[in-house]
């Protein structure tokens, strides 16, 4: 039963087109924002809940400045993990950010080390 619950959360976030779940009976909560320190791009970590059938995830994306946040576009993301746990974030650089989460690896679905020529590090807690 919990492999069949986190094919469906990934299936959900590699695949949105065909899976449906980034449709508009999702919920975001937006947990922080966090500004470059060139105010060229914002990261934001941020919670989504898109029923009963599938697991909360949380994630970081990055955007560029004058954009809106959009829970509906995981080009953008960075960082993603099932459940609710601490994440944080903090721009090292301009072009670095650092994310603090958790240890526990099996409710990682990704990370990336590089988005758009930002380096990413992550520091479990």
């Amino acid at each position: 039963m919990k492999f069949q619950f986190r094919m469906v959360s990934i299936l959900c976030i590699a695949i949105p087109a065909i899976s449906g779940c980034w449709g508009s009976d999702c919920s975001n909560l937006v947990i922080k924002e966090s500004a470059s320190p060139d105010g060229k791009r914002a990261a934001v970590v941020f919670s989504r809940d898109c029923g009963a059938t599938t697991d909360s995830v949380q994630a970081v994306e990055i955007h560029e400045a004058g954009t809106v946040f959009s829970a509906n576009d995981p080009s953008k993301y960075i960082f993603t993990m099932r459940g609710e746990h601490k994440i944080d974030i903090q721009w090292l650089a301009s072009d670095h950010l650092k994310i603090d989460r958790p240890r526990n690896r099996d409710d990682i679905f990704y990370e990336k080390k590089e988005w758009k020529g930002i380096s990413i590090t992550y520091t479990p807690e």
